[in-house]
């Protein structure tokens, strides 16, 4: 079936000529210097295309303040033009491209995206510029990036291209107190008798913590001697020390004296604070604290 959608308004263009069905068809501009547009849309999907407007609360309110009446010289959405079918235009150095309301918007990218001819499932920045060459629509790319990401085919075709990922692994629960201790900082808070800065302890099979305070200058040193105070000579030398890589735990200092005492040192993965929940979780605890009771 054979469509001809009139131009958008105030767009100096012969006429939009649309052909074949579904998302196939294809809309030449005949105007000098203007590159060609394919749009693919056919009579049933204009109407399709304004209902599901309706339902998009971005293209409705643009619908609304296009078709009323605004100053021309200041128009609203001025990158925007409706055409004489009703449809949304988005113009952007001449360039115009069909706006797809949130109804649609999956099923235009499973149309390039899952089809042979047009992107066999190919990568989301192949699919993106495929589908950014001729529709539009506000953080589109949010939207191709996870429909590629979750394409079921994607996952079951192609090979995989990153290294063999290991396997999670827990933290063996110890078999005697102060056995495995795990020690975190909780830093910028409001000063309190020259400290602003606490350091935590907590022994990893009964749960009991030391909060000790402190400064949020402390340095490897200084961490080591309220070590040295608060637990070694409290309960002696734990098997395993178990800290995040702040660098108070990573530098040569610590490394050194954990390594002269025969003290195991382990360092959760960077930026996944989960490796050491129960540190993290023993400062929520102490954080929820000082809200009720210091500073209610």
């Amino acid at each position: 079936m054979t469509v001809n959608v009139e131009k958008p308004s105030n767009v100096s263009l012969d006429k939009f000529k649309v052909r074949t069905t579904k998302y196939k068809a294809n809309v030449s501009l005949a105007t000098s210097g203007l590159n060609e547009l394919h749009i693919t849309i056919s009579e049933v999907e204009v109407k399709k295309f304004y209902d599901a407007y309706m339902n998009d609360p971005h293209f409705a309110d643009v619908l609304r303040k296009l078709q009323g009446e605004y100053d021309p010289m200041n128009p609203p959405y001025k990158q925007y033009r409706i055409g004489e079918n009703g449809l949304i235009y988005f113009c952007r150095d001449d360039n115009y491209k069909l706006c797809v309301p949130k109804d649609l918007q999956k099923e235009v990218v499973a149309e390039i995206h899952d089809t042979l001819q047009e992107g066999a499932h190919a990568g989301y920045h192949r699919t993106y510029n495929k589908v950014a060459s001729t529709y539009y629509w506000p953080k589109m790319v949010h939207v191709i990036k996870e429909y590629v990401r979750t394409c079921d085919i994607c996952q079951k075709a192609k090979p995989k291209r990153h290294g063999q990922r290991g396997f999670l692994k827990s933290i063996p629960i110890p078999s005697q107190p102060f056995e495995v201790v795990t020690m975190d900082f909780i830093m910028d808070l409001p000063p309190s008798n020259g400290y602003n800065a606490i350091l935590t302890i907590v022994d990893k099979l009964t749960k009991f913590a030391h909060f000790i305070p402190c400064t949020t200058s402390i340095n490897e040193e200084e961490t080591a001697k309220l070590f040295h105070a608060h637990t070694w000579t409290k309960y002696g030398l734990p098997r395993q020390v178990i800290t995040d890589r702040d660098a108070r735990w990573t530098g040569a200092f610590w490394e050194h004296l954990t390594s002269l005492v025969g003290v195991q040192r382990s360092l959760t993965t960077a930026y996944h604070p989960q490796a050491d929940g129960q540190s993290e979780i023993m400062n929520q605890t102490l954080e929820i604290a000082l809200r009720a009771f210091v500073f209610p």
